[in-house]
């Protein structure tokens, strides 16, 4: 690993606003286009993801925290996480900002594989804790890489689906999640208007009801519509559900 030392208490996040309390986050470098960042470039929400966002306006603490985070490496963070992970606690967030790496972000193969069941072993440290998970991914490259990785523990791998419309939407893809914005809005920078996220949001219900009609189990998120915290559903970390919507909400 990196001799560089991350503090124990900077391995995880620190509160998180739209988590539930009793969470446990975990990211491992900056989001966007930078070359530090894991982040797919193919990804649609590249450019419009609130977690870059955030790094931005809060550029001395998050953005510092995520180049810091980088600059250990994975290998180091995930350590000083599993150092500090609670007893007990309901739900398991990674990557929050940045993704997840690849083989092409360590310096050698034995690295990665190593990354492979340090990774596997301190998510089943969170199961035993009485943690649900959730991994969401943007590609299906990382998709594949990671169910692997968990291949045997009940951890579900959520795709991140890169379509524009909603009948693209794949059958039988595995568990996916979509962002979805009504036919008169699309996705930008920026803040998104009231307006703007109710349309967003009816209109992702009535995908769920379409997407239900061709068999599907599908979840609208509940955290824009009724302000409930991402982790007291947990239908992302769900292998019952097949569809995550989530109204675009910036």
């Amino acid at each position: 690993m990196n001799r560089l030392k991350l503090p124990i208490q900077q391995a995880a996040h620190g509160v998180v606003s739209k988590l539930v309390d009793d969470s446990y986050a975990v990211s491992f470098a900056p989001s966007g286009r930078s070359a530090d960042s894991f982040c797919d470039l193919s990804c649609r929400l590249i450019d419009v993801c609130y977690a870059q966002r955030q790094e931005a306006y809060r550029a001395n603490s998050v953005g510092v925290a995520m180049s810091r985070r980088r600059s250990v490496g994975p290998r180091e963070v995930l350590r000083s996480a599993a150092l500090g992970m609670p007893r007990r606690f309901s739900w398991l967030r990674l990557f929050v900002n940045g993704s997840a790496p690849m083989p092409e972000h360590f310096a050698t193969v034995a690295e990665w594989r190593a990354w492979r069941q340090e990774l596997r072993d301190f998510v089943a440290m969170a199961l035993e804790s009485g943690a649900k998970v959730h991994v969401p991914l943007e590609s299906p490259r990382k998709v594949r890489a990671y169910r692997s990785i968990f291949a045997g523990l009940p951890v579900v791998v959520r795709q991140s689906l890169q379509v524009e419309s909603e009948r693209s939407i794949p059958r039988a893809a595995g568990p996916v999640s979509w962002v979805v914005t009504a036919p008169e809005n699309k996705l930008h920078r920026g803040g998104v208007r009231r307006t703007e996220r109710a349309a967003n949001e009816a209109h992702a219900r009535e995908v769920a009801k379409s997407l239900r009609g061709d068999g599907l189990s599908v979840v609208v998120c509940p955290f824009e519509s009724t302000g409930r915290q991402c982790g007291s559903c947990t239908a992302c970390a769900s292998d019952r559900v097949d569809v995550v919507l989530y109204g675009f909400h910036g």
